[in-house]
């Protein structure tokens, strides 16, 4: 994993090609994420020329401190944090992420409810209440923001109802947490489980999915509405001749660049975050929700 470069772009040595740092959250292990997207970095140095890219994998809070330091020119982070780093640093989505199931592939994401398959008490929405439940994050959307906007449309207030705790990065840690008792349920992002499965790190069996949904053209195990997937996006100030070629590279990627054995297929343009966004101000989590306060929020500051 590379150093981050200062900004704006830096050559090594004079006459190097300057470097640009693209900033890739870590939901996985730093290791695994690194090896995830090589195969991205690798191709973009091929198509395009005149520069030098490094995939940096950061976990969310270093990915918030180097765009708040100006060391990274592009950003691959899940859509709530994308809506945060946006409204303070003035980010601008490019593409949005299409991840591969087999041999099918989709550009949305959601979270999942999940317990030991082996806890009888916990069945349903409402067996939550009273529950320990580990998180990986306040700002995660799949990992904590769906599952609570879920809860809330249930009528569970998660934040009065329920602990939760939140482990910090990465996922795996979660359901760790959960097989052995130190939490009794779990909140990940949709595709870990399936992923923790296939490199056999977790029986197929071991757990039970809480408030399991099915969503047409959607294989992933999932308990929450969808959301579209991860938006990568351009930080102020980066050329746009850069950003353009970047782009155009980007949307060429799942036709003849991504591996055929990885999760992560390609780009499409970019997704309508709208809907995420309407979620965020209902729960009074949008960055700019001071635009829009409400009685709601007057009563909580209130009481």
């Amino acid at each position: 994993i590379s150093v981050l470069v200062a900004w704006p772009f830096a050559a090594a040595q004079v006459g190097d090609p300057p470097t640009v740092t693209i900033g890739v959250i870590a939901f996985r292990d730093l290791e695994t994420t690194a090896r995830q997207w090589e195969p991205l970095g690798k191709f973009l140095n091929e198509r395009v020329p005149g520069y030098r890219f490094v995939i940096r994998p950061l976990f969310i809070d270093d990915l918030s401190k180097a765009v708040a330091l100006d060391q990274v020119a592009f950003v691959l982070t899940q859509p709530e944090h994308y809506v945060i780093l946006r409204e303070q640093y003035g980010l601008a989505a490019v593409a949005t992420l299409v991840t591969r199931v087999g041999d099918k592939q989709y550009s949305r994401m959601g979270g999942v409810i999940f317990t030991r398959a082996s806890r009888d008490d916990i069945r349903e929405l409402h067996d939550l209440r009273g529950k320990t439940i580990a998180a990986i994050a306040p700002q995660s959307l799949g990992s904590f923001r769906a599952q609570q906007w879920t809860l809330d449309q249930s009528g569970i207030d998660i934040k009065q109802s329920a602990k939760v705790v939140f482990t910090g990065p990465p996922q795996d840690r979660i359901i760790n947490d959960v097989l052995a008792g130190r939490a009794d349920v779990g909140f990940v992002r949709t595709g870990l489980i399936e992923s923790l499965i296939d490199e056999g790190k977790l029986k197929h069996d071991a757990l039970k999915v809480i408030n399991p949904r099915r969503e047409p053209g959607f294989p992933l195990l999932l308990s929450t509405d969808l959301y579209p997937e991860w938006p990568f996006s351009a930080r102020r100030g980066v050329p746009d001749t850069l950003t353009k070629a970047v782009t155009m590279a980007l949307l060429q990627y799942g036709a003849d660049g991504a591996p055929s054995d990885s999760r992560f297929a390609g780009f499409s343009p970019p997704a309508d975050y709208a809907p995420l966004e309407k979620m965020l101000y209902a729960l009074g989590a949008h960055p700019n929700r001071s635009a829009r306060f409400n009685l709601r929020d007057i009563v909580a500051k209130y009481p």
